[in-house]
């Protein structure tokens, strides 16, 4: 698989907000980097079905159905879901505490070798990125296609499959470039850029 070896998770304590699809995916890639990794979800245990099920069955922390409980949170790093608004009270108190806010794309980047093209802007994200990964079939032993394409493979999971010889087509929506640091990936594509989502964003910058 296409994790590190060596990387900056490895025996760190990760609190990772939202155990759905993306945050499962993600809790396993940094299992695989030997992190300590607990899940919270708002959704109680039985609304999470067999997503919460099997999460606990390989032995991670899982603390759902509180609201609450994300507020207390004792973590190395903190990756709130993408639809979680930063100004929220817990995650401005993380920050006052020093606590490292990374976003499900900038810990997938720092977690592999596989070299990315990232694809955001406004409308076309999904077609551009469905026709990167078609037009660069056979140019790589894979072509691994996903992120916040639907229906398509969150980041998590196409860190676990790949290797460093193979390309990930990403797309990337702005609420997951919102908590990105240091991602930079070998290609970017933005595709249109208008007025969206600003009752989400406090402005257009």
């Amino acid at each position: 698989m296409g994790v590190r070896v060596i990387n900056e998770f490895r025996g760190r304590g990760i609190a990772i907000i939202g155990a759905g699809r993306a945050g499962s995916a993600l809790a396993r890639a940094l299992g695989d980097a030997g992190a300590d990794v607990t899940l919270y979800d708002d959704r109680p245990l039985a609304e999470l079905g067999e997503t919460g099920a099997a999460l606990l069955s390989e032995g991670f922390h899982l603390i759902a159905g509180d609201p609450n409980a994300a507020r207390g949170l004792a973590a190395d790093v903190l990756v709130p879901s993408p639809g979680v608004r930063l100004n929220t009270p817990f995650l401005t108190a993380a920050r006052g505490k020093g606590i490292p806010i990374l976003g499900e794309i900038e810990v997938a980047y720092r977690l592999t070798d596989t070299p990315m093209i990232a694809i955001t802007g406004t409308n076309g994200k999904s077609t551009t990125t469905r026709m990167c990964g078609d037009l660069l079939e056979g140019a790589y032993p894979r072509v691994l296609v996903g992120g916040n394409l639907a229906p398509g493979q969150p980041l998590g999971e196409l860190t676990r499959e790949a290797e460093p010889d193979d390309v990930i087509v990403a797309e990337v929506s702005s609420f997951q470039l919102s908590t990105t640091t240091t991602f930079a990936p070998k290609v970017a594509i933005l595709t249109t850029l208008t007025p969206d989502h600003l009752d989400w964003h406090p402005n257009e910058a």
